[in-house]
């Protein structure tokens, strides 16, 4: 796993999950999450995020529902780092959905997963 060198390569590292958002302490951004918020304190700045990282995210989360609906709750809340770019990509829609569907405790979907992996083969 690549350890990213400045701030916005390590939110990026999250959103795509190659690193737990818990992480980001570690930089100086103190990151809360819990059932119903995320709170974000620190100096950092805020990136956009195309469907295909966040596909990505997804894939490598889902072998853990816990894993993934932290995750989740964190990409969902995390509005001052992240401006979720999906309007590119045809399947986004349904990607951010399932996103927030899974970050307020709906059942995860092999559906779900099915679309997140559509939108990277669909990038190709």
């Amino acid at each position: 796993m690549r350890r990213s060198s400045t701030v916005a390569e390590a939110i990026r590292e999250v959103v795509s999950g190659e690193r737990a958002w818990t992480d980001l302490n570690s930089l100086g951004i103190s990151v809360n999450v819990n059932g119903t918020a995320v709170s974000i304190f620190g100096d950092a700045p805020r990136i956009s995020v195309r469907a295909e990282e966040l596909a990505r995210g997804w894939l490598r989360n889902a072998g853990d529902e816990r894993r993934l609906r932290a995750w989740a709750r964190f990409v969902h809340g995390a509005v001052a780092l992240l401006e979720l770019d999906v309007d590119r990509h045809p399947l986004g829609d349904q990607l951010l959905d399932s996103l927030w569907r899974v970050s307020f405790g709906e059942q995860i979907t092999e559906e779900m997963d099915r679309v997140a992996r559509r939108v990277l083969i669909e990038t190709r």
